[in-house]
């Protein structure tokens, strides 16, 4: 082999084996000129090393206040080095002009990564509830600006997206429906933009409302099911009057669903989405009384603030609709949270004081009764 060839083998091979920290130490000058440091204070990282040159005429040196490096006496030209493995400040001074001429050399510590703080797993049942929890980081360096991101979702949710918004904390909310029922991580990270990560990751668990119809003995129990909008309907065939060949069916009147051919431990389901009367019937049984009703809602008739209950609140809400009364926007339907059947008592398919003196009927139990709210359309839920 060359003997320049063999040189550079033996360097490349020193560099391989040399400590990473070595490698990447940085060499930080100062010049020694007569009676000054120059520049008198450096900042380094650990592993660095301080080289100072003698560039004056008289004798000076560079040496620790606390003695952990003397240079001894140099001359112009000369050159001390010093490498610095732990963090801190390092005064020093030239032993010849120990008043004239100081330095300092600060060492930064090593950079520690920010600490993600993440809540436990997260279970919810939708639709009636969603996902909201605060995410934060701690730094042990106050200075620095740590930036939490969400990478996303693993799965990617079909239909709905979250939102993360804030600083630190920031809070991570989401409303995802039946169709994303399932198992999901969250992913977030850390970030104090010195290189300084951390991640870690939320286990959101999604289950979906379900509402079991079994069809059984040529029925389908219960014939009549509520069922909250965005919930869905699951019916079941164990039919013991209905053995195979025998089938049965569960068929919207109005062709929403169909289930085609059921035979027994057969399931069928149907997420039901929007408001509303839905009839529906067994196709081969039908002519033996096999049919039932879905009724799908959203609210409470009577309802008007939207609170769950039925209270005076909700009359005087009534009232301000009709009346048209300031104080909301957009005025009036917003005194009925949007949906005109929860000022309905009556069911007449209008919002006028009857229903007024029927609401107040109910609340304070008068006689002459029954005042319960009729349910309507989209307020169908019982109070």
């Amino acid at each position: 082999m060359h003997y320049t060839q063999r040189i550079l083998l033996i360097l490349s091979l020193a560099l391989l084996t040399m400590p990473a920290s070595s490698v990447l130490a940085t060499v930080h000058n100062v010049s020694i000129v007569d009676f000054a440091f120059s520049p008198a204070t450096v900042t380094v990282n650990i592993g660095d090393t301080v080289r100072w040159t003698h560039n004056g005429a008289f004798f000076h040196t560079t040496t620790s206040n606390s003695l952990i490096w003397d240079s001894g006496t140099m001359s112009n030209g000369s050159i001390f080095d010093f490498q610095f493995n732990s963090s801190g400040g390092f005064p020093y001074h030239c032993g010849f002009h120990p008043l004239a001429m100081t330095g300092t050399v600060n060492v930064n510590a090593p950079n520690v990564p920010p600490n993600l703080v993440v809540p436990g797993p997260q279970s919810v049942v939708v639709p009636s509830q969603s996902v909201s929890f605060n995410v934060s980081a701690t730094d042990g360096n106050p200075q620095d600006t740590v930036t939490i991101t969400l990478l996303g979702l693993n799965p990617v949710p079909s239909n709905t997206t979250p939102t993360f918004t804030g600083t630190n904390p920031k809070t991570f909310n989401w409303s995802p429906i039946c169709i994303e029922a399932g198992t999901y991580y969250a992913k977030f990270q850390a970030n104090d933009g010195k290189g300084g990560i951390d991640t870690d990751s939320v286990l959101i668990t999604v289950q979906c409302t379900i509402h079991y119809i079994l069809m059984d003995s040529l029925k389908f129990k219960p014939q009549v099911e509520t069922v909250g909008v965005g919930e869905q309907v699951c019916w079941i065939h164990i039919d013991p009057l209905c053995p195979s060949p025998c089938f049965h069916t569960t068929t919207s009147d109005s062709g929403v669903w169909n289930s085609d051919t059921m035979f027994t431990n057969d399931t069928f389901c149907f997420i039901f989405n929007n408001s509303g009367v839905y009839p529906y019937h067994c196709i081969p049984h039908q002519i033996d009384g096999m049919v039932g009703t879905i009724l799908a809602c959203s609210a409470i008739p009577g309802d008007a603030n939207a609170s769950g209950n039925l209270t005076l609140g909700d009359i005087i809400a009534t009232v301000n609709y009709i009346f048209n009364k300031a104080g909301c926007n957009p005025t009036p339907s917003c005194w009925l949270s949007g949906l005109l059947c929860r000022g309905d008592w009556n069911g007449s398919g209008t919002v006028s004081l009857s229903d007024v003196i029927r609401g107040v009927n109910y609340i304070f139990n008068k006689p002459g009764g029954p005042w319960n709210p009729v349910p309507i359309g989209a307020c169908c839920f019982s109070p």
